[in-house]
């Protein structure tokens, strides 16, 4: 009686990672970042995916804290003439303004790490295709 010896098939492997995001901006306008890599032999996927999505996760836009200009203006008095409101709120609006600009300081870094990655840039404007004759109706 002959053994028949079972052949392992040869596992599949990733070759490339995609991801992208589409961040809203308010007023009809989007930004879109889509993100490719090759994955060689011996490197790891899920390292990848894991760089590729901090990177697209740090690139979300960052809006300006409202509370910037309440807080230059009350920092410049003296503490004497900060009324109660600016008093209140001083330490809240300087916690703000700090994760802010940690924010920042992250989307920074990773727009370098895309450029160490050999990142690549695309802009399209919509409304550059837009034909006079599709705003008549």
């Amino acid at each position: 009686m002959s053994k028949t010896k079972k052949t392992k098939k040869p596992a599949s492997r990733i070759t490339s990672i995609s991801i992208s995001r589409l961040y809203n901006l308010g007023n009809y306008q989007n930004i879109k970042y889509d993100l490719s890599a090759e994955v060689g032999p011996g490197e790891s996927a899920s390292e990848i995916f894991k760089e590729l999505h901090f990177i697209l996760s740090s690139l979300r836009p960052l809006a300006r804290p409202h509370c910037l200009d309440d807080y230059e203006r009350a920092v410049k008095k003296p503490t004497s003439e900060q009324v109660e409101y600016e008093k209140a709120h001083l330490q809240e609006w300087a916690d703000d303004i700090s994760a802010y600009n940690e924010r920042k300081r992250r989307r920074d870094q990773s727009v370098l790490k895309l450029n160490e990655l050999g990142g690549s840039s695309f802009w399209k404007d919509a409304k550059a295709n837009w034909d006079k004759d599709d705003e008549a109706f």
